[in-house]
């Protein structure tokens, strides 16, 4: 019988003599076989294969981890691209508006109150530009320029606008920071919709508190509220073409796609004790912690 398709294992092989008349030896040979598995079986082959699946897998996570990187690196370049395009993009619709202002100081409202003028728009205008490369700024310069826009508004309207500004005592101005030109629209929005077809007093309030990773700012008006702003939006459109709340929304979108924490925007309807609008209330919520190009 051939030895031939053992199984692995341990084996004992007995041999013994036998002469041609049949009469068999009484000594005998006793042979100890081990026949081993297969090369596909052993715990040798089965760590090399489970090495190059591991190399095999690390390999292609580097990779994966790479491509994922070069990929985030790019939509992060490309989205502070968009978002430089749209401060630029504010920057000229501004000036345009500021420039109608001038024009008008200098024809009907005398030389004192166009001096008056020329100092506050150059005093924006070199503001405006020098904050179009930059991602972030302190509260501090972000307050300074609103207060200056504010000003400026007043007198290209020739409407005086009232302006509290409330910061919290465990908000440092000089190291806290806001993505740059995030407040402007949102004043410009109170001011040329709320404030510019309203009689009597003109208010601007802005308050900010600080939370857990967040640096919350609130933004109130008395003006006219959005119900009666959207009937005159038609009319008001022929004159006047706002960017301002679609660049908004613009750069939100941007920021939150690259920053954990993300930039939350609402607005609120006021309204007096016999149920009139009585102004409106926009909030934001900043990260405290966000990315950018100086980061």
């Amino acid at each position: 019988m051939g030895l031939v398709g053992l199984e692995d294992g341990d084996y004992t092989l007995l041999i013994m003599a036998r002469s041609d008349t049949g009469q068999q030896s009484q000594n005998t040979l006793e042979i100890h076989m081990d026949v081993p598995p297969p090369y596909w079986r052993t715990w040798w082959f089965a760590l090399c294969v489970l090495v190059i699946v591991l190399g095999i897998v690390l390999l292609w996570r580097s990779y994966e981890y790479r491509i994922i990187k070069i990929k985030k690196d790019r939509d992060l370049q490309i989205s502070n691209l968009d978002a430089h395009a749209y401060r630029a993009q504010m920057n000229p619709h501004f000036i345009f508006n500021a420039l109608n202002g001038m024009q008008a100081a200098m024809l009907l409202r005398g030389e004192k109150e166009f001096n008056k003028y020329i100092t506050s728009f150059s005093k924006l205008i070199r503001n405006t530009f020098e904050m179009s490369n930059l991602d972030r700024l302190s509260l501090n310069d972000e307050l300074d320029y609103i207060e200056n826009y504010i000003a400026l508004q007043a007198l290209r309207l020739e409407k005086a606008i009232h302006t509290t500004i409330t910061i919290d005592d465990n908000i440092e101005p000089d190291v806290t920071y806001l993505p740059c030109m995030m407040l402007q629209p949102i004043v410009e929005n109170a001011i040329v919709h709320g404030l510019i077809k309203k009689e009597g007093e003109n208010k601007i309030d802005i308050h900010f508190t600080k939370l857990p990773y967040f640096l919350k700012c609130r933004i109130i008006d008395n003006g006219i509220g959005r119900k009666a702003a959207a009937k005159q939006s038609e009319k008001y459109k022929k004159t006047h073409k706002s960017f301002a709340t679609q660049i908004m929304k613009q750069r939100i979108d941007i920021f939150n796609y690259y920053n954990k924490h993300e930039l939350s925007f609402s607005i609120e309807d006021l309204y007096d004790d016999k149920g009139e609008p009585s102004g409106t209330a926009v909030s934001l919520m900043i990260p405290l912690d966000f990315k950018s190009r100086e980061k």
